[in-house]
């Protein structure tokens, strides 16, 4: 491990889709191996605003983290989805519209 220079906290905030697509970019896609080298992040800034900054940096700790973010928000945006799947069942039955 070695020790990360100190880098800005990002504020930003954008809705959670955004978060998943990002997440599977770095993790489905592969992106991580470039945004996860083996001394430093190659955008502290992204680091930031998904929580990988805090500590002293290691690249497998990194990749771990992300790979349980990513499947927090993975299992977060299949529950939204059966929410709304349900809701939209549910008007269809009240307003009479068949599928």
């Amino acid at each position: 491990m070695s020790e990360r220079r100190p880098s800005k906290r990002v504020n930003f905030h954008a809705p959670s889709i955004v978060y998943l697509w990002v997440l599977r970019i770095l993790v489905t896609l592969g992106a991580q191996r470039e945004f996860i080298t083996e001394h430093v992040f190659t955008n502290d800034g992204l680091a930031s605003v998904l929580g990988l900054s805090r500590g002293p940096y290691s690249p497998t700790l990194a990749r771990a983290r992300l790979k349980r973010i990513h499947g927090i928000a993975e299992r977060a945006a299949a529950d939204t989805q059966c929410e709304r799947a349900c809701n939209i069942d549910q008007v269809r039955g009240v307003i009479g519209i068949q599928n």
